[in-house]
């Protein structure tokens, strides 16, 4: 696929990757933590932050930056598995505990970061985790 479109277009400015897990919506305190759960996400994410990482090592003397952005929830259909099944739902669950208010994350949002990311605007960032959470640090729990 790069080299079709290195012939095609010339060259190839930017490549983004895109992959979401959702695992629960229920509360959870410590002490009840489902480590199974734990588990599966947190591999998943160590990983990616960790090919990252590495990647923008070795790429980056070739002056390729590679980046990445991890955003908290954006509506996708994954979430009706979850009783979340608009768009307005998952700002009501998720917009509470965030400290932005005023704003939802969307997929226009995602999109602006990468193209930041991919833009001569970020042209010395490199290895970074850009963040799209709205000040999200951890959903609050009750019993």
């Amino acid at each position: 696929m790069v080299d079709w479109t290195v012939n095609t277009y010339g060259g190839l400015d930017a490549i983004f990757c895109n992959a979401g897990k959702v695992t629960s919506t229920s509360a959870q305190t410590i002490l009840e933590l489902d480590l199974s759960m734990f588990d599966k996400v947190m591999p998943v994410n160590a990983r990616v932050l960790g090919l990252m990482r590495c990647a923008s090592q070795q790429m980056g003397v070739h002056g390729i930056r590679v980046n990445c952005v991890t955003p908290s929830g954006v509506f996708t259909p994954i979430f009706e598995e979850f009783g979340l099944p608009t768009t307005g739902d998952m700002e009501n669950f998720i917009g509470p505990f965030t400290s932005l208010k005023g704003v939802a994350l969307t997929a226009d949002h995602m999109a602006e970061a990468v193209l930041f990311l991919a833009s001569d605007e970020s042209a010395f960032v490199s290895g970074h985790n850009l963040v799209l959470d709205g000040g999200l640090v951890c959903f609050p729990f009750s019993k």
